[in-house]
Parts: C-alpha cells; structure tokens; sequence
C-alpha cells in the first residue's frame, strides 16, 4: 500500500519551473535564452555585474538558478534582455521569455529598451534581416 501511495504522490506532484518532475526519466526543456543568437544581446559576466551592481559571483549564480544566460563555448553569456526581466522583478515576462515567447508585447518591450533588434522569421528558419535587405526582398516580390 505505500509503494502506490508513494507513486499516487509522485504523479501528482507538480513539474518544477523547467517542466519536469523530480526523479522522472523525461527530457528536461531548455530554456531558450540567447536562441536566437544575436550579438547585441551579450552581456559578458563583468558587464552583467557592473549594470546590476552585484558580484560577478552573484550573476553567475543568476545565470545557473534563474536562467538568465547560458554557456557559450566554455562562458557564460548573460541576455541583456533577461537581465533587465530578472532585474525589474517582471517573472511573467521572464518566463515568456524562457519559454521562446518573443513576440509578446511584454517581451518586446524588453527588446527595444535594451536596443536589441528583433528576430524575424523567414522560412525555413530564424534569421536577423536588416531593413535593406527587407526592402530588397518585398521590391523582388513584386512583378
């Protein structure tokens, strides 16, 4: 009777924040910070620290618990973007965010106070466009 009362609690019990359960054999879903990539989202550690005034420990630590970088070759990588989430203590948009979300108003408030371009989707892809290459494409586009 305990091993399914255990197993009943171990069912029910609800996903952590990054959408699994403790002890359940499941692929954890990443968070999608810096995907797409762009350069002018980058924080460097040092940067990170001197704009939230912390330790350069302290943001790493963000970084590992909160999900607000990730590794990038062997360093870590703060989102400028989430950053400033994680700093205005906005958890919906940072989880929106996390979640790949880049078109809510919300996050696209982020984007553009921190003077980070928007990825446009092209298909089959994700790709940055810069404004003369839209033009170009919508002048081919025409007969």
């Amino acid at each position: 009777m305990t091993d399914l009362h255990s197993r009943a609690l171990y069912l029910n019990r609800p996903p952590d924040r990054r959408g699994h359960r403790y002890g359940a054999k499941q692929r954890p879903v990443e968070p999608q910070v810096l995907r797409p990539f762009h350069r002018s989202e980058l924080l460097s550690i040092a940067n990170a620290a001197n704009v939230a005034r912390k330790s350069k420990r302290t943001v790493r630590d963000w970084c590992h618990l909160h999900d607000i970088g990730r590794r990038i070759a062997g360093q870590w990588a703060v989102s400028r973007v989430a950053l400033g989430m994680f700093l205005d203590g906005d958890k919906l948009a940072l989880e929106a965010y996390r979640a790949g979300d880049r078109t809510s108003p919300t996050v696209t408030e982020y984007f553009a106070r921190c003077g980070v371009p928007l990825p446009r989707w092209q298909n089959p892809g994700l790709v940055y466009l810069r404004e003369s290459q839209i033009s170009e494409l919508n002048g081919a586009s025409k007969p």
